[in-house]
């Protein structure tokens, strides 16, 4: 019986993911909710924050990422979503300690991301060497992230 709930909230997720590739958010969001009705997972629950986010609801999307973290206190995207959702509520101080335990989590294979939103936090407060700190860092982690590339080359230029 069990095995049949995971197998049923499986599809329901695959079901709510491919709607939201395809741009229909709400119908991806009854899906992520039929899935965690029947088996509740910090994915689920980061991937419905997504979908609200993309509503722009953050406030909601932050709730589903505290939620996922009751569920499994390292699953790294969740503290990372809920630094980003604080960057577009206008919060980056707030964003910076989520981003920090986002770097903390050894599973994250994200590491990078949350480097680069530091960063761009420390540019936005003119803590040059700050930023630059964090895009070295995230560039140590994912050499080819562009975004990183080109705020280094930014700030560099800058500097000199």
């Amino acid at each position: 019986m069990a095995e049949e709930k995971v197998t049923l909230a499986a599809e329901y997720f695959d079901k709510a993911v491919k709607s939201q590739v395809n741009g229909k958010i709400e119908t991806a969001i009854k899906h992520y909710i039929n899935s965690l009705k029947i088996f509740p997972t910090a994915q689920t629950h980061v991937y419905l924050g997504i979908a609200y986010s993309l509503q722009g609801y953050f406030e909601k999307a932050i709730k589903e990422c505290k939620i996922a973290l009751t569920i499994d206190p390292q699953f790294g995207s969740a503290y990372n979503n809920i630094g980003n959702y604080l960057l577009n509520l206008g919060k980056d101080d707030e964003a910076i300690s989520w981003f920090d335990k986002a770097m903390k989590c050894e599973e994250f294979e994200m590491k990078y991301e949350a480097c680069y939103c530091l960063g761009k936090i420390y540019e936005k407060k003119w803590d040059l060497f700050s930023a630059i700190r964090y895009y070295s860092r995230a560039l140590n982690l994912y050499p080819d992230y562009e975004e990183a590339q080109n705020s280094m080359l930014r700030l560099t230029t800058l500097m000199n």
